[in-house]
């Protein structure tokens, strides 16, 4: 006989069924837990860079605002600057046209002077040409060349003008006698004088364009003008030739001749003479 099988009722909501209802609600709290707390750890530390982003482009904003305030404070001055500098372009276009009007009139007054000029040369070309005058008057003009009896050549023309004591006098007696006289009686000496004399003639007959130049010598050969030496003295040069000539008349004649001194100071110069005038009354007294 079969046996007859009990109908049971199942519970679903057993104890076991609980149990595991409950560990599975308490694990997704636990994660629910863990999440939370973890996703507030990083918002936190967002919003601590966000905060610290904002406060670096806030400091940026500050920074370009004050340069946007300097870069405008600049074009001010710039503007300010660039009206200063078209007022004084226009004040200087002002005086350059009024330095072009003046040069204008400077040209037009240029043009009416050579005008002038050109007549008065072609009315001088119709002139007598008169020759220059001497630098020195030229006494008895009749005897110009009664010293030498022969006309100055050469382009360098030398005087060597013997300065002793024999050129005080004629005669040794009156030579030694003067030779103790005071500087303004031994320039006074007739002899002395005849020889300034005649150097002063000599060079009112030098020819135009040459130059001259003057060395006097005792024991000693100096040149005439120290102060210029290797200088050549143009015979139309009126304030140098009376300039030498006024220290001719100043020299004293004393001491011995050494002619050696004289020529040899010649042969040493920047420029060799063309021509050698000498000035003396005798052998030399003295040598090296």
């Amino acid at each position: 006989m079969a046996r007859r099988i009990k109908n049971r009722e199942n519970d679903i909501f057993s104890l076991s069924f609980l149990d595991v209802i409950c560990c599975g609600f308490g694990a997704v709290l636990l994660i629910f837990i863990l999440t939370t707390g973890k996703r507030t750890e990083v918002s936190e530390q967002e919003i601590t860079e966000l905060r610290e982003l904002v406060g670096r482009l806030e400091r940026d904003a500050m920074e370009t605002q004050t340069e946007i305030e300097r870069l405008i404070n600049s074009a001010a001055l710039l503007e300010i600057d660039l009206e200063q500098t078209q007022t004084e372009l226009a004040a200087d276009q002002e005086q350059v046209t009024e330095r072009e009007e003046q040069l204008a009139a400077l040209l037009l007054e240029t043009a009416q002077i050579q005008d002038v000029l050109a007549q008065l040369m072609a009315d001088a070309e119709d002139l007598p040409s008169t020759p220059d005058p001497p630098p020195l008057p030229i006494p008895n003009i009749e005897r110009r060349h009664y010293l030498s009896g022969l006309n100055l050549s050469g382009e360098y023309i030398l005087f060597i003008i013997e300065a002793s004591g024999g050129m005080l006098a004629d005669t040794i007696e009156q030579a030694i006698e003067l030779s103790t006289a005071a500087p303004e009686a031994k320039r006074d000496a007739p002899k002395w004088r005849r020889v300034v004399r005649a150097v002063e003639w000599m060079i009112a007959n030098i020819p135009p364009g040459a130059k001259f130049q003057i060395i006097t010598f005792n024991q000693e050969a100096t040149p005439l003008l120290t102060e210029r030496t290797d200088d050549w003295i143009d015979a139309r040069d009126q304030t140098a030739v009376a300039g030498i000539v006024r220290r001719l008349r100043e020299v004293v004649p004393v001491g011995g001749a050494n002619f050696e001194r004289a020529f040899t100071e010649t042969r040493f110069g920047r420029v060799l003479p063309d021509a050698i005038v000498l000035f003396a009354d005798g052998l030399p007294t003295l040598s090296d």
